[in-house]
């Protein structure tokens, strides 16, 4: 499946490009030559309030040995990387996955933390990834978190970005004076004003590394 990494960029609500964005960063920091599932993973391990943490609170994820495996992974990654790293095809599977869930099967318009989860545990390829990354995973029910979903992820804090669209290239948005450049770029007063800005946004060089990686 040939799909556009901005495509998918643009349909992830704030909780999960946030991580994406983490991911990024970590990638770049440590030299890492592609942004894997693995770097994404650990970023959203971070909240202990999203989609991510009331699933694997459902299904009994130990934190702490998921956290130590994931850090375990990533150590054995290759190193000295002295370019801009790019999404993982691996990854790009797991994003495109996550964004069938999320539009075709539970009709929504943005792609959640737990829809990344979701596609992770449902796809054959990708849930023996998960497995061999952290035996934790194999707790993860596909069947019973397609099933539950709802009421599983009901207390997350993403159910605050429920029913909004993404604000993201290529979505659909009040028309404007330049409709076309639109497509390709964010109002960052706008983001600044209703307190949407990402703590990345500041950082000039960081900034540009993490964008190169998310529209190459």
């Amino acid at each position: 499946m040939n799909v556009d990494p901005r495509a998918l960029v643009g349909r992830l609500n704030h909780d999960t490009r946030n991580a994406l964005e983490g991911a990024a960063g970590l990638c770049v920091s440590r030299t890492h030559y592609d942004v894997e599932i693995e770097h994404i993973l650990s970023k959203m391990l971070d909240d202990t309030s999203n989609d991510a943490a009331q699933i694997l609170k459902h299904f009994d994820v130990d934190r702490s040995r998921l956290a130590k495996s994931l850090a375990e992974s990533l150590d054995s990654l290759k190193t000295g990387n002295p370019r801009t790293p790019a999404l993982s095809p691996k990854l790009v599977d797991l994003l495109s996955n996550a964004w069938l869930i999320c539009s075709l099967e539970q009709r929504a318009h943005q792609i959640r933390t737990g829809h990344v989860i979701l596609a992770l545990v449902s796809d054959a390829n990708l849930r023996r990834l998960a497995t061999e990354i952290s035996r934790e995973f194999e707790n993860v029910s596909a069947e019973e978190l397609k099933e539950g979903f709802g009421a599983i992820i009901s207390k997350s804090s993403e159910e605050e970005d429920m029913g909004t669209e993404p604000d993201a290239p290529g979505a659909p948005g009040k028309p404007t004076k330049t409709p076309k450049l639109d497509q390709y770029t964010h109002n960052l007063t706008e983001r600044a004003r209703l307190g949407e800005m990402d703590p990345v946004l500041g950082r000039d060089f960081e900034v540009r590394q993490v964008v190169d990686i998310l529209t190459r």
